[in-house]
C-alpha cells in the first residue's frame, strides 16, 4: 500500500475483438471498461485492494479504432474516508489506418478521445 501515489497510467490497444461497430469502431462502454482496469490498478496499489465504482461519468470527445494506442490516466482530486473521486483521461498516441493499408501513425499532438470522474467507495482503514 502508497497512499502517496496520486495519479496512474494505463496503455492499451484495443484489438478487433474489442470492437462493436462496423469499421472496427470501439464501444464507449468498452472505454471505460479500460478506465475500470486503471482504476483496480491504483486502487490495488493505494488501498492495498480493489474499490467499487460508484459513479463514472464520461464524455466522448473521438472515434477510437481497433490498434489504436490509448493512454488512460487517473488522477485523485478528493479523498474521503471510505470514497475516492479521481479525474481521467483516455488520449489516443497512435492511429492505425483503417483503410487496409495496415498502416499506423504516431500523432504529433495525442487526440483527447474521453475525459471524466469516476467516484470509488474504498473499505475504512
Amino acid at each position: 500500500m502508497n497512499k502517496n501515489i496520486t495519479e496512474w497510467e494505463h496503455i492499451v490497444r484495443p484489438g478487433a475483438d474489442d470492437c462493436h461497430y462496423r469499421g472496427y469502431l470501439v464501444a464507449g462502454a468498452r472505454l471505460l471498461q479500460y478506465v475500470g482496469d486503471c482504476i483496480a490498478c491504483l486502487s490495488s496499489a493505494r488501498e492495498g485492494t480493489g474499490g467499487l465504482i460508484a459513479n463514472m461519468n464520461a464524455n466522448f470527445r473521438a472515434e477510437v479504432h481497433a490498434m489504436d494506442e490509448l493512454h488512460i490516466t487517473l488522477k485523485l482530486e478528493k479523498e474521503g474516508n471510505t470514497s475516492r473521486i479521481y479525474s481521467f483521461t483516455i488520449m489516443k498516441t497512435i492511429e492505425y489506418a483503417n483503410d487496409g493499408s495496415y498502416t499506423a501513425t504516431i500523432l504529433e499532438e495525442p487526440i483527447l478521445a474521453a475525459d471524466g470522474t469516476v467516484v470509488l467507495v474504498v473499505k475504512p482503514h
